[in-house]
Order: structure tokens, then sequence, then C-alpha cells
């Protein structure tokens, strides 16, 4: 078993949809776990930052405009911009269609866009072409503090995941950033078949999304300083299954605990590049 540490402050891992490139990218151990990190990252992970992004604007959208001026929502109000009634832009990146109607009414669904030209993720998928082509995000509430997260679609990469939320146990006098919530998730997706044949199905059924006291203390001395911090992490059992031309080839899972990331792969230096 390889180990790695990952950690949510790296930038995205720059991966493509194709797992080998001949001479560029070879039939590795390593290219295999980098790729699946890459798409658990892009796409997985993704899919819980943004409900936990629509969330809290949900929430705060509910606020009386008196209340909205409260020094907690300093940071939202410097990331938000609001186009008009129904539109919210978070980020520069995100546009939020909210519809006249709040992400906990069942039934509701919110509509998340991001051009793929933009570099936050898609772009560096080479099945997501450069034609100024837009990825959709739709939220949808299915029930009390549950939603349906869905992504892309079957000529690219798609995701469907199911989310349910529980409030995180943080001491008032503790800070933290995002909604205050705890997820857990299901989810499956897959990787169109690519120019060289390549493709991929995967799935998690047990991933965490939730907040955990930070043991940072840069805060320490500062007048009004909280008493500590809550920062979100993440555990999961995330399994890649990989196909050439339709045949079973290669598998890859990665496994996320609180003490670090480990890759479990079939892949070994014996096996050829094609």
């Amino acid at each position: 078993m390889k180990k790695l540490l990952m950690f949510i402050s790296l930038p995205f891992l720059a991966v493509s949809c194709m797992v080998d490139r001949g001479d560029e990218i070879h039939r590795t151990e390593e290219s295999v776990t980098v790729y699946t990190a890459g798409l658990f990252y892009d796409f997985a992970y993704s899919s819980a930052t943004l409900l936990d992004d629509a969330l809290e604007l949900d929430a705060y959208l509910k606020l009386t405009e008196q209340e909205r001026l409260d020094p907690i929502y300093d940071g939202l109000r410097s990331r938000l911009k609001h186009y008009d009634e129904n539109t919210f832009v978070l980020d520069d990146s995100k546009v939020f269609s909210v519809d006249g109607m709040s992400l906990t009414d069942e039934g509701s669904i919110w509509t998340i866009k991001i051009e793929s030209g933009y570099d936050y993720m898609y772009n560096r998928y080479e099945c997501y072409k450069d034609d100024g082509a837009i990825i959709v995000w739709t939220i949808t509430c299915t029930g009390t503090d549950s939603w349906e997260v869905k992504s892309g679609d079957e000529s690219a990469v798609e995701l469907d995941a199911s989310y349910t939320r529980t409030r995180a146990d943080i001491p008032d006098d503790y800070a933290y950033r995002g909604s205050g919530y705890d997820y857990q998730a299901s989810l499956s997706g897959s990787v169109a078949e690519d120019s060289s044949g390549m493709s991929g199905i995967f799935s998690a059924d047990d991933f965490r999304y939730f907040y955990d006291e930070s043991e940072l203390d840069w805060w320490e001395g500062m007048e009004n300083a909280p008493a500590g911090l809550y920062v979100r992490t993440f555990t999961v059992t995330f399994r890649l299954d990989m196909y050439k031309w339709g045949v079973p080839r290669d598998w890859c899972i990665q496994y996320t605990t609180a003490d670090g990331t480990d890759y479990l792969t079939s892949v070994d230096s014996n096996l050829p590049l094609d």
C-alpha cells in the first residue's frame, strides 16, 4: 500500500480524463493514484463544498437587511455579488440561481454554473472541450436536511450524490467558516470513454465532510480573539474502477482517515502500458 498525506488546502490536482498517454503518462501506481485523487477532489469533494456554500448563502438570504450587517457575515459579504433577485455570484466563479426558493424547502432546486474556461476545476479535464461550455451543478432538496447534488453528463464526468446534514458541535466562543453543519453522503459517477479508450466508474458510500478543532493558535493575544477555531476535514473510502475499450483494466481505492490518506491499487511496475 502506498501512503500519501493529502491536505484540503492544496490546490486542485492537475489531472486529465486520460490515465495513459503513451510516453507522457505511464501506467504506474503513481499515475493512477494521482488520477484518483484528482477525480475525488474535483468532483466528490467539490460537491460537498458547493452544497455548503449554497446552504450558507440560503441562510444569509433569509436574514433581514439589518441582520446581514452583523460582522459575523463580513466574510461572506466580501465574497458575494448580487446580480438580480435570483442570481448571486460567489468567489467570482460560482453563479447561483435560486429561483426565489429556499434550498431547505422540499422540492426546491438551485443551480450553480461554472464556466469551463475559469481556472477552477473542469478546464483540466481533456473531455471538457474549450468551446466556452458552462458546467452546471444542480442541488435538489429531497426532504428535511437532505439533498441530491448532481453534476456533468454522460459525455464527460457525471456525479450523483445524496447528502444529509446535522448541526456541528462547535462551542459558541469558537470561530468557524461555512454553514456550521456536518455532512454525510453516498455518491457515484462515471468518466466517459476518451480517445484512448479509457473510462471509469467511481463510488463512495461513507463520505463525511465535517468540522474538527484546529491545533493552530495564531489568534492568541489578539483583541476579542476566539477561544479556538474549527476547520473542515473529511473521511472517505473512494473507489475508482478503470476500463480500456469497455474491458476492466485497473482499480484504485482512496482511504482517508484522521491519520491521512492511503491508496491501494491493482497497478504495479510489471504491467504493460497498453
